[in-house]
């Protein structure tokens, strides 16, 4: 397998849905980033409600599927990665089915997170890119994954406040970069271009 030149660039695109995570990030793709896809969105496409979800078992094995990816990136030869979403948003997520369902995958997942970051186990992110889009604009532009209905828009609030305050409680020091989505989709990866030339010359 060949061997990188040196430590990685990882980049995450991360956003509600429709706000253009997987259109940004192919985007990107063509000009070499290697794209690693969302595990929610993977999940859901298999028919599998990830979502406003009460089911027990989905907050363990996002976490677990997230660990599998983060693997496969580890093992890319590519000195440029581009996940799209990362455990950050999957513990957004997971916190707003927590306060809305009361399961407890959430306390497991965020002590995974803090054990595997402190042992420094978790992928080294050299930025983030958040598409800004608000919960109202999400669920027109994202009503259905395939046949599962997307959640309301005060949960889907509750996933970008919780995002936004995991970003300073767990990774401050990570820059995190807000994108306007209310511009066309060009200007929109223009812009993420330009953030990424700044990132790369940075390291």
């Amino acid at each position: 397998m060949p061997r990188r030149s040196r430590q990685p660039t990882i980049v995450v695109v991360e956003g509600l849905p429709g706000s253009g995570k997987t259109t940004l990030a192919k985007m990107l793709e063509k000009d070499g980033w290697t794209r690693f896809p969302e595990v929610a969105t993977e999940t859901a496409a298999a028919q599998i409600a990830v979502a406003a979800s009460d089911d027990l078992a989905l907050d363990p094995f996002i976490m677990c599927e997230e660990v599998r990816r983060e693997e496969r990136a580890r093992l890319s030869p590519s000195n440029q990665i581009l996940l799209e979403s990362s455990h950050i948003a999957n513990l957004a997520w997971a916190k707003a089915r927590a306060d809305r369902f009361k399961t407890c995958g959430y306390e497991t997942y965020l002590k995974y997170y803090q054990m595997a970051r402190a042992k420094n186990r978790l992928l080294k992110i050299s930025a983030y890119l958040l598409l800004d889009i608000t919960p109202r604009v999400s669920k027109q532009r994202y009503p259905k994954v395939g046949r599962i209905e997307l959640p309301d828009e005060r949960f889907l609030s509750s996933v970008s406040k919780n995002l936004l305050s995991f970003h300073e409680r767990l990774e401050p020091s990570v820059p995190l970069h807000v994108l306007d989505t209310t511009k066309s989709v060009i200007v929109t990866y223009k812009d993420a271009r330009a953030i990424l030339a700044e990132v790369m010359t940075s390291r």
